[in-house]
């Protein structure tokens, strides 16, 4: 997910998120979210499961308020593609 070593994936991504990414190796199953354009396309609340709106940088829960962090795409919150 990035050129360095992740201790733990749940500070990247969540469970429900829908992620774009691209493959860099078939065989092995590895996947890539270093480019701008790649990550988190669509995330839910770990709280309510409502869908996170983008607010200054950060993924915010217009439901329960919740504050989130993940590691989003530019093109968070456009729709699936």
């Amino acid at each position: 997910m990035r050129n360095s070593y992740v201790k733990d994936l749940r500070h990247l991504f969540s469970l429900r998120d829908i992620i774009k990414a691209k493959i860099i190796d078939e065989r092995q199953m590895r996947l890539s979210t270093s480019d701008e354009d790649l990550g988190v396309i669509k995330a839910y609340c770990n709280r309510c499961l409502t869908g996170l709106v983008r607010k200054d940088g950060k993924l915010a829960c217009p439901n329960c308020g919740n504050n989130e962090t993940r590691k989003m795409s530019s093109a968070y919150g456009l729709g699936v593609v």
